[in-house]
């Protein structure tokens, strides 16, 4: 699971935790996407992670094409087991272990705005999914990427 695709998922979880937890008093929400993006350093962190994308792109597309001239769909897939799935999961620990410093902090950083808030939770959601709601909820985006400052 590539990067985007982790902020992606979190939204969504976000998403589904915000309508189960209607009843919650404080709920807090973030933009992860802007936290990230506005998160120190970020932009070496970003040529980092392309660099691992650089390594591992051209391997998968050739190992995919040797894959897809395979007519067997079994002998596709057991290809694909023995050669891509172990390469894939290299390449996502790989960006995890880049990744992980950054997201510690800034997950540490979403509690101390929530503790300081007296908030119940704070989710990552999708502005436009909670706009209706936005009176009852607060907005901590920039309370954590000021935090970053301290």
């Amino acid at each position: 699971m590539n990067f985007k695709s982790k902020v992606a998922t979190l939204s969504l979880l976000g998403t589904l935790a915000a309508t189960a937890m209607v009843g919650a008093n404080g709920i807090g929400i973030i933009n992860m996407a802007e936290a990230i993006h506005n998160y120190p350093g970020y932009g070496a962190l970003e040529l980092k992670m392309k660099a691992v994308d650089a390594e591992y792109q051209p391997k998968y597309e050739s190992e995919m094409k040797a894959i897809e001239k395979l007519n067997d769909p079994q002998k596709q897939q057991a290809q694909y087991n023995a050669k891509v799935a172990p390469m894939m999961q290299q390449y996502e620990e790989k960006i995890g272990k880049l990744q992980e410093p950054m997201m510690k902090d800034i997950f540490e950083r979403v509690e101390v705005v929530r503790v300081q808030k007296g908030l119940d939770v704070v989710l990552a959601t999708p502005q436009d999914i909670v706009a209706p709601l936005k009176a009852d909820l607060a907005i901590v985006t920039k309370d954590v990427i000021d935090g970053y400052k301290k």
